[in-house]
């Protein structure tokens, strides 16, 4: 599903708030530590009062961008990123070089190991439903949801165990969070899900503590899509169909390197060079964004545009490409064909979502990093940003189709808790 990242290091407990963020907008990019192992996909580390917390890839860092692949440890929670977008005034627009195209090479193909397969254990249930929230239970710690079926039915995301390793999830209200297992290490992270619901996208560790980009279907279990040639990688977006998955792969010199896989094609280059990760990807597959040398990008059947001059990440697109969500240094965005690049405006921190049609977008607020002020939020053009009342500490991650339901997480009792939000 057109979507919507993850931090490395993540304690048992509340993750810090710049650390949450962080993880959140790489929701849309960072591997991250189930128990304390290190994560995937190069991670970037940002410290807010006082809290390091990785996001993956280069992410932003309050008052600055940092990219590359320097890790950072989060205490407390699970992590997370998503896609998103939000709103302001209008700069930038589309200028880009065209560059990259859909060549590069093939490394892992799409051979893997199954281990956990569909099987896991249910707990928590549906939990309970506060207004227009509904929490989702847990596998016995602090829970995130990181991504949203189009018709809302299905959310995605990772949760604790008892045990403080981090697992990936599936949540429906008929059957509650249901663990999807691993590729043979301790821990997984779910970050995308497809139209339906039946096939999930994210990273999981295999029998070497190593993070592994995955697809997983109920029929199928967690599948291993290997690498371009290192050894972690990691899957942030999947197409409607679930048939292409995007995300990035960790080279040995450490750069991130953004890719493409199909079951026919397995893992491919998308030719963009170190740097560079692949957050989102329309209902059809044929438009990604991410970014590039931290740089916001938008690559339409081969062909790449930059759509802001200034440092970005692109974290979400529409289902027809059309519109494309995510964050600078400061604020988040939203970008469309016909208007270009609009800020959101100070209060926001990062867009994290889009719904499939391209007219709700979600992220958080400055009061995920702060601790006051906005947190998970909800814009539109027509309405502006509306506070979906999760307080200060919380993020939105996914919006479905019509961007009635959200998925999220918010700060209860001192742990981190995913919740589906449904519009009153």
């Amino acid at each position: 599903m057109p979507r919507t990242s993850s931090a490395r290091h993540l304690a048992g407990s509340a993750l810090p708030i710049a650390a949450f963020i962080m993880a959140l907008v790489l929701f849309a990019g960072c591997g991250g530590s189930g128990g304390g192992t290190g994560g995937s996909t190069g991670t970037t580390g940002i410290t807010t009062g006082g809290s390091t917390g990785t996001s993956t890839g280069g992410g932003t860092t309050t008052g600055g961008t940092t990219g590359g692949t320097t890790t950072g440890s989060t205490t407390g929670g699970t992590t997370g990123g998503t896609t998103g977008s939000t709103t302001g005034s209008t700069t930038g627009g589309t200028t880009g070089s065209t560059t990259g195209g859909t060549t590069g090479s093939t490394t892992g193909g799409t051979t893997g190991s199954t281990t956990g397969g569909t099987t896991g254990s249910t707990t928590g249930g549906t939990g309970g439903t506060t207004g227009g929230f509904e929490e989702l239970g847990t596998l016995g710690g602090s829970t995130q949801a990181f991504g949203i079926s189009s018709d809302g039915q299905v959310v995605v995301g990772s949760s604790r165990l008892v045990s403080g390793d981090e697992r990936a999830f599936r949540w429906t209200q008929s059957g509650g969070m249901v663990d999807l297992g691993t590729l043979g290490g301790a821990a997984a992270r779910a970050y995308s899900t497809s139209s339906d619901g039946a096939v999930v996208v994210g990273e999981a560790q295999n029998a070497l503590g190593q993070w592994r980009a995955f697809v997983w279907t109920a029929g199928g279990g967690m599948q291993d899509l290997g690498t371009l040639g290192g050894t972690e990688s990691r899957a942030q977006g999947v197409s409607s169909d679930g048939a292409t998955v995007v995300g990035w792969s960790v080279q040995p010199n450490t750069a991130n390197r953004a890719f493409v896989w199909t079951a026919g094609g397995g893992i491919v280059d998308l030719g963009l060079g170190d740097g560079s990760r692949a957050f989102s990807v329309s209902s059809d597959g044929t438009v990604i964004v991410g970014d590039s040398n931290n740089r916001a990008f938008r690559r339409v059947s081969g062909s790449l545009s930059f759509i802001s001059p200034s440092v970005t990440t692109a974290t979400g697109v529409s289902g027809d490409g059309s519109v494309v969500v995510g964050f600078g240094q400061t604020n988040g965005f939203y970008w469309t064909v016909s208007g270009g690049f609009v800020d959101l405006g100070a209060s926001t921190f990062v867009s994290l979502g889009v719904s499939g049609d391209g007219t709700v977008v979600v992220g958080s607020g400055k009061g995920a990093v702060n601790g006051t002020g906005l947190g998970a939020f909800r814009f539109t053009v027509s309405g502006g940003i509306q506070d979906i009342g999760a307080g200060s500490v919380s993020s939105a991650t996914g919006a479905s189709a019509n961007g009635t339901f959200l998925s999220g997480w918010r700060s209860t009792g001192g742990q981190q808790r995913a919740f589906r939000w449904t519009q009153p």
